[in-house]
C-alpha cells in the first residue's frame, strides 16, 4: 500500500512539474502568437486581442508558470518582460474601447494581477522586477500602453536574446527624436520624463554618473554634459491600432473619421463645430397621422455652435450658442427665403440659448458609452410669439438635454452610431408650459476613403404629454457626405433628411450643412 502510494504522489509531482513546463513553454507560443497577430511597429490591435480565441489560454498558463521553472537570470527576466507586456495588452484589451489607460481608473494601481500565484497591481510588479534585475535596460522594454512609453518589441524575449534586444530597445529608444531631442547649438535636451521619474535607475553609485551618462552609451549623437535637460511631456493617447483603416499605410494613427460624439477628446483637445440646418413644410400630420396641405410655407432655421474642451479622457467641457430664423412664405416661395434673417409681420430672427455643457465616460469599461448633458438658457422674450403678429422662433424654455451615446465598429469600415436624448422644457414664461421630448437617433457610417464618409440616419422623436401620453411625433430618414478638407482637423458634412411619419407634426424635409474644426489632443 506504502509503494501504490509513494508511486502516485510521484506520478502527479512529474505531472505538475510537466504541466508547469508545458505552461511556460505554451505562454511563450501564445504570446508569440499574439505579438505577430496583432502587434506591429509599436502599436497595439486591442479590437483584435479583445476577440482574440486564444486570449483566456494566454492568461492561464501565464498563471500557471512558477518562479521554480525559471532556470537562470536571463529566463527570469526574458520571462518578466513578457508577461508584465502582456498583462497590459490583456488589462487594456478588457475594458477597451478606451483612448488612454488613464481612462482607466487605478489601472496601474489595482491588485488585479496574478504572477508567481500572487496578487499583485501592475506598478508593484514592474516595481519588483526593477528591483530584482537592477537593470535600467528595462524602461525600454516594458510598456505602459501609450504612446510615450517605449515601444513594444515585437518579438518575444527569451533567455537566448534578452540582453540583445534589450540593448537593441534601448539603443531605438534614445536616438529616437520623440524620445529624446538634442540641440547642439543651444546645448540643450529634452528627454523622456522616464528620465526624470526613474532617475536613479540610471545612475551608477559612487561614480559621480548622471542620466546623460547612460543616454550616451547608447546615443550616436552624443549629448554634452554641460547641456540644459528639460523634460518631455508624456502622452498618455493609447498606442493603439485604430480599427478603421489598420492597413491603410497613409491612413492617420489617430482618425478623425471614426471620431463620432460618444469619443471624448484627450486632455487639451478641442472642438469647434457650428451646423447649419434648414427645414421646410408645405404639409404636416394631423393628430391622427393623417398628411395633408398646409396652403403655405413654413420655414425654420437653425445655426448651432458648439466648442468642446478635453480636460482628460473621461470629461470634457463647452458650451452651445443657438442662433434661429423662422418665416411664413407664399407656397411657392423658396424654402432659403429664411435666410434673410429679418424682423417683420412674417419672420423673426434672433440668438434663442446659450449655455454650458459637460461630457463624461459614465463606465470605464464602456469606453465608447458617452453621456453629454447641456443646458441652455433663452436669451429673449415670448420666443413663442404669442399675441404679436410675427411667426413662432422657439420654444420660451430652459432647456436640458442630456444625450446617451454609443458607437461600435462592424468590420473595419462601417460604424454604427446611436443615441438616446432626452430634452427637458422648463416653462421660462407663466403662458409657455413645461414638457419632455426623448428623441432616440441611430447612424450607419460607411468610411468610403480616410477622408470621405457616407452616412444614413434614422430618428424617431416623441414629445410627451399627459393624456395621451405621446402628444406628437414625428419619423425622419437622411442621408448625409462628410469629406476632410484639412485630414484631422477640418471636415465639412452635407446632408438632407425626409419626415416620412408624424402625428400633429409638419411633413416637412431639411438641408444641412455643417463645418468641424478639431484638435483631438494628447
Amino acid at each position: 500500500m506504502l509503494r501504490r502510494l509513494s508511486l502516485f504522489a510521484t506520478i502527479c509531482l512529474l505531472n505538475l512539474t510537466l504541466f508547469s513546463q508545458n505552461a511556460l513553454d505554451n505562454f511563450n507560443a501564445m504570446y508569440t502568437e499574439l505579438l505577430s497577430n496583432y502587434v506591429k511597429e509599436g502599436s497595439v490591435n486591442y479590437q483584435g486581442v479583445k476577440t482574440w480565441s486564444k486570449r483566456a489560454d494566454l492568461q492561464k498558463y501565464l498563471k500557471a508558470v512558477r518562479k521554480t521553472d525559471l532556470v537562470g537570470l536571463d529566463q527570469q527576466k526574458a520571462f518578466f518582460i513578457n508577461a508584465y507586456n502582456a498583462l497590459v495588452i490583456e488589462s487594456i484589451a478588457e475594458h477597451y474601447p478606451v483612448s488612454s489607460p488613464q481612462g482607466i481608473t487605478s489601472f496601474f494601481d489595482k491588485k488585479s494581477h496574478e504572477l508567481y500565484g500572487e496578487k499583485s497591481s501592475l506598478n508593484q510588479i514592474e516595481k519588483a522586477g526593477l528591483q530584482e534585475f537592477n537593470d535600467a535596460r528595462l524602461h525600454f522594454a516594458l510598456v505602459c500602453a501609450a504612446k510615450s512609453c517605449p515601444p513594444i518589441q515585437s518579438a518575444l524575449f527569451t533567455e537566448n536574446n534578452v540582453n540583445e534586444l534589450l540593448d537593441f530597445a534601448t539603443m531605438k529608444a534614445v536616438n529616437d527624436n520623440d524620445f529624446i531631442s538634442y540641440n547642439s547649438e543651444k546645448n540643450s535636451a529634452n528627454i523622456s520624463k522616464i528620465f526624470e521619474w526613474y532617475k536613479n535607475d540610471f545612475l551608477v553609485p559612487d561614480k559621480g554618473s548622471s542620466v546623460l551618462d547612460f543616454i550616451n552609451l547608447y546615443k550616436t549623437d552624443k549629448i554634452a554634459k554641460d547641456s540644459k535637460v528639460t523634460y518631455k511631456s508624456y502622452d498618455w493617447t493609447l498606442n493603439d491600432q485604430k480599427n478603421a483603416f489598420q492597413n491603410d499605410q497613409d491612413a492617420p494613427a489617430k482618425s478623425l473619421q471614426s471620431f463620432t460624439q460618444s469619443t471624448l477628446l484627450d486632455r487639451g483637445g478641442w472642438e469647434y463645430k457650428f451646423f447649419n440646418a434648414t427645414y421646410t413644410q408645405t404639409s404636416g400630420y394631423s393628430d391622427i397621422g393623417v398628411l395633408g396641405d398646409l396652403n403655405e410655407r413654413s420655414n425654420f432655421f437653425s445655426s448651432i455652435h458648439q466648442f468642446t474642451y478635453g480636460i482628460n479622457p473621461k470629461i470634457n467641457v463647452g458650451f452651445d450658442f443657438w442662433y434661429k430664423a423662422s418665416r411664413n412664405n407664399g407656397i411657392n416661395d423658396s424654402p432659403f427665403e429664411v435666410l434673410k434673417f429679418t424682423n417683420d409681420s412674417i419672420s423673426r430672427s434672433g440668438i434663442t440659448g446659450i449655455g454650458p455643457k459637460v461630457k463624461f465616460i459614465p463606465f470605464n469599461k464602456l469606453g465608447h458609452l458617452a453621456v453629454q448633458s447641456t443646458f441652455l438658457f433663452p436669451t429673449q422674450e415670448n420666443m413663442e410669439s404669442r399675441g404679436l403678429n410675427t411667426t413662432y422662433l422657439s420654444n420660451d424654455a430652459y432647456l436640458w438635454i442630456t444625450q446617451i451615446m454609443y458607437d461600435f465598429m462592424i468590420g473595419s469600415n462601417f460604424q454604427i452610431f446611436t443615441q438616446v436624448s432626452p430634452w427637458v422644457y422648463f416653462a421660462a414664461d407663466p403662458a409657455s408650459s413645461s414638457f419632455v421630448s426623448t428623441p432616440v437617433s441611430a447612424f450607419l457610417s460607411y468610411f468610403a476613403t480616410p477622408r470621405i464618409t457616407v452616412y444614413l440616419q434614422a430618428e424617431y422623436w416623441p414629445n410627451l404629454g399627459n393624456d395621451p401620453i405621446i402628444s406628437s411625433y414625428f419619423v425622419q430618414n437622411g442621408v448625409g457626405l462628410k469629406y476632410q478638407i484639412i485630414p484631422n482637423f477640418l471636415e465639412v458634412e452635407a446632408s438632407t433628411t425626409k419626415f416620412i411619419l408624424g402625428k400633429s407634426v409638419g411633413a416637412g424635409s431639411t438641408y444641412n450643412l455643417g463645418f468641424r474644426l478639431i484638435r483631438l489632443g494628447k
